[in-house]
């Protein structure tokens, strides 16, 4: 049997528009898709994230962290200088994906919070067959 084409209504076409630019909006912009409304406001918890990191700044030296070069992973957690600072870091880094994940804020301001975040992550480092790596 043999259907005619549907006609659309003026305001199924309407709609059927927006959709369209809609979807090729996010196509241009696709930093945008998926955004929840119920997101909250950053401006006081990236605050807070800044604070966070003048505060781990001055309790955990950087230089004093980036010379450490040797250490094994048993030894690793009785560190008294890096130690606390890893435990710290540990916070910052739940305090960034608490931003991304649950705040309206941007790629470029979470891009700008993740490089500072880095920046302490590695002079905390990483162990490696008993060498700290201050470069990942």
């Amino acid at each position: 049997m043999n259907e005619l084409p549907k006609v659309l209504t003026t305001e199924e076409q309407r709609l059927k528009e927006e959709r369209e630019m809609h979807e090729n909006w996010l196509r241009i912009h696709p930093e945008y898709e998926n955004v929840p409304e119920s997101l909250r406001e950053c401006a006081s918890e990236v605050a807070e994230f800044e604070a966070m990191i003048a505060s781990f700044e001055l309790s955990h030296p950087l230089a004093e962290l980036m010379s450490i070069v040797e250490l094994t992973q048993a030894d690793a957690p009785y560190h008294p200088v890096r130690e606390p600072a890893r435990l710290a870091l540990a916070l910052i880094l739940k305090s960034l994906n608490v931003l991304k994940d649950e705040t309206d804020i941007s790629k470029d301001e979470h891009d700008r919070l993740k490089l500072e975040y880095k920046r302490l992550s590695r002079a905390v480092g990483v162990i490696n067959n008993g060498i700290v790596d201050h470069n990942r």
